[in-house]
Formats: C-alpha cells, structure tokens, sequence
C-alpha cells in the first residue's frame, strides 16, 4: 500500500488484451504436431506492462506464481517505489523478477542481473527506510546471475537524478487526455514526474475506455493521473470521490473481464479520493471546467 508519508508528500509537492498463450503449432489432419507450443503469456499488469522491454513472460515463476493475479499481489506494495522512481531500475527488477522475459522462439527465460539488482537496492533503500520500510529480504542481489558471466539475465539501465519538484502546471501532453484540459500538475498523485512515464501507464486503461463502461471515465483517469492545474486551488485538484463510486460501480466488472480477473487497481480504490463536501480540500467533478 502507499504509505500515508507518500500521500502527504503527494500534496505538498486495440483489441482487449487477453493474455492469451503464444502458440505456433503446426498440425496435420490427424491432430499430430510437429512443432512445440510456446507456453508464454502477454504480460498484463499495470505496472510492468509498456514499461519492460519485452512483452511476454512464462509461468509459473521462480516463486510458484502460477498466474499474473497472484504476482499483482505479491508486489503491488511496492508500486509506490515504482512511481516515485528512487531508481530507474526498480521497477525492471521487480517486474523482471516475477515476470521473467520469455522467448517465444528459443523457449528461454530471463530473469534481473545482480547488478540491476545491486543498483535498484543502492538507489531505494535510503527511501525505504524514510518511509519506515526496508529493502525486501526476499530482493538477494547476491543469488542473481552476474551479467559478467555466460548466464542470460537482463542488464541494468541507465539510472539518472531523482529530484523531488514542488507542484506545477504544465502543458498537458498525454493523448488521452490532450481534449480535456489544457494544464495539469506534477508531481501527480502518486509522485510520478515524467509525462512520458504516466502517458505509458496510462496506455493499459485504453481497453477499459474503449467499452464506454461509463462516459466519465476519461475524466477520472485523466484527472487522476494528471490533476487538473487550477488557479488558487493548491496544490491541484483531483477527482471527487462520488465520481470515484460512481467509476467503480459501472466500470470494475468490464475491468475484471478485460484484464483476466486482475482485482481492481489499488491506485484507485475510492477511499484516497475527497468527497465533495470536505471544505478543507477542493476536488473536481466533470462539468467544472
């Protein structure tokens, strides 16, 4: 979960995808094939899909995860890390860990380096330990093949400065959101600070919205991920929670059916959002703009 630290530091500061299994399997009249079937699976998690360099992944995983339900609660905790981006290689790591690359074609796996597991480590662990956390035992840097040796593992990126900016209007630039509002504000929500990076996650939601499950949608997720830069209104304005209810009700069993029974995001659960009649902070509804 976001830790209430995370929260208040917020406010200061074309198909659905199916996960379906990639075969190709060549069989004569009599049912015999003469080639594999490749086991893999797309990979479907908001927080790992878009984001790794490859987009298929074979379970179960080195844990005994059988299913990508199971790995999402394994590390939606550690999402908040993930946004706030205390290392470019976290969230490699940890999307790579639980779900390792697969190769369709020579039916291989890969999973982190010790090195992009050694940086990650070096780079979050101070931020933990801010937050009254600690770096994961289970996270052994140690017991991960080194990209030094013949072992294939998967190599860690560049890292760059972590700066924690206080709120500020920009040009909004996301493509789903561009026709609803001019300006919005970053860090968002959830301490991410690169367009780039929302515009990425914000992609998994494309299916969702593509069901008009409810015609408020967009609204919702555009304001929450990109608050809406308001005059006189610090430090932004995000969706109230009654559009939250609202969002939820009509749209969590499209999300269930797309996103193969993937519980509805933690990151929009209602109760972090503000009711309308709270007069200590200003939300928004559709229509107020």
């Amino acid at each position: 979960m976001y830790s209430i630290l995370f929260q208040c530091v917020a406010f200061i500061l074309a198909a659905a995808v199916t996960g379906q299994h990639v075969g190709m399997e060549n069989t004569d009249n009599t049912g015999n094939s003469d080639t594999p079937v490749y086991n893999g699976e797309e990979i479907i998690l908001p927080m790992c899909r878009n984001f790794l360099p490859y987009n298929w992944t074979k379970l179960p995983n080195q844990f005994g995860h059988d299913t990508q339900v199971e790995v999402y609660r394994h590390i939606e905790h550690q999402w908040a890390y993930m946004d706030y981006g205390c290392s470019n290689n976290f969230r490699q790591f940890v999307c790579s860990l639980y779900l390792p690359k697969y190769d369709p074609v020579t039916q291989t796996v890969a999973g982190p380096c010790k090195e992009m597991c050694s940086k990650a480590r070096n780079r979050c662990k101070k931020t933990m330990r801010e937050t009254r956390s600690r770096w994961p035992r289970i996270f052994r840097c140690n017991q991960l093949p080194s990209k030094r040796n013949d072992d294939v593992c998967l190599r860690p990126v560049r890292e760059s400065r972590v700066e924690l900016q206080h709120t500020y209007c920009v040009d909004n630039v996301i493509p789903m959101c561009i026709s609803l509002n001019s300006l919005g504000s970053l860090p968002n929500f959830f301490l991410q600070r690169s367009l780039g990076e929302i515009t990425t996650e914000m992609r998994f939601y494309e299916d969702l919205v593509s069901t008009n499950c409810n015609a408020n949608l967009q609204f919702f997720l555009c304001g929450t991920y990109l608050p809406l830069c308001v005059p006189n209104i610090t430090p932004f304005a995000i969706p109230c929670r009654e559009l939250c209810d609202e969002i939820k009700r009509d749209c969590s069993t499209h999300f269930d059916f797309i996103y193969q029974g993937l519980p509805w995001p933690n990151k929009l659960q209602c109760h972090r959002y503000t009711p309308s009649n709270d007069t200590s902070r200003y939300c928004a509804m559709p229509g107020d703009f």
